[in-house]
Order: C-alpha cells, then structure tokens, then sequence
C-alpha cells in the first residue's frame, strides 16, 4: 500500500486535503525505497491533483547511487514528477488507489467516537 498525502501551496509541492491509499503490481530493480515532493507536470495544474493520484496511474522512480533520483506518476488526467532521496535503484508500478477526504474523515471520528 502507498499512503499519499499532500496539501496545496502556492510555488510549493502539489498537495491537498485528501489522503490516497491504493495498490498495484510493479517491477524493481535493486531494494530501493525514496521519497520526495511532486510537482504538476506539462499541462497539468495543482488542481488536477487528486484526479491524478484518483483511480489508476502509471508511476516510475529511479534514484543514483548518490541516492538522489526523480520520481513521476500519471494517467489521463495529468501527470506529476519530482526529485526523490532514497536507496539507489528503479522501479516501475501500475496502480489504483481510492482517496478519503481527511476532513470529513476528522468530522466523521469526533461525531463518532
């Protein structure tokens, strides 16, 4: 699974207010684990956002052996890239993930519980 979280800033990382939990098939190369910001990609806006991580989506990730690297994630709606820190390797996933507005999710645990 592959829990993203991201909020929207002017200038900043593409973000929002929803949390994406999904799953899919890959291959690797190497045991690399990164991580990093995203960014809109070419004709794609910050708001296209949760359209892009909603649904299914290619995504792609390669990281050096000086453990900097570049990640990108897309579908039809847009696609995102950015740079990553990580264990050196590559890999390659196709995924679908669902997401859950964690404002709503907030208000639903304080009304229940």
């Amino acid at each position: 699974m592959s829990p993203h979280l991201y909020k929207e800033r002017k200038g900043g990382p593409a973000t929002t207010r929803n949390l994406f939990i999904g799953g899919g098939i890959g291959a690797s190369e190497g045991k690399n684990v990164s991580w990093g910001p995203i960014y809109p990609g070419v004709h794609t806006s910050p708001s296209d956002l949760d359209n892009v991580l909603a649904g299914g989506s290619i995504s792609v990730g390669y990281n050096s052996l000086q453990l900097v690297g570049v990640q990108g994630t897309g579908n039809l709606s847009g696609n995102y890239w950015g740079p990553t820190v990580g264990i050196p390797g590559g890999g390659a996933t196709a995924t679908y993930s669902f997401g859950v507005n964690l404002d709503k999710l907030s208000e639903f645990l304080q009304e229940h519980f």
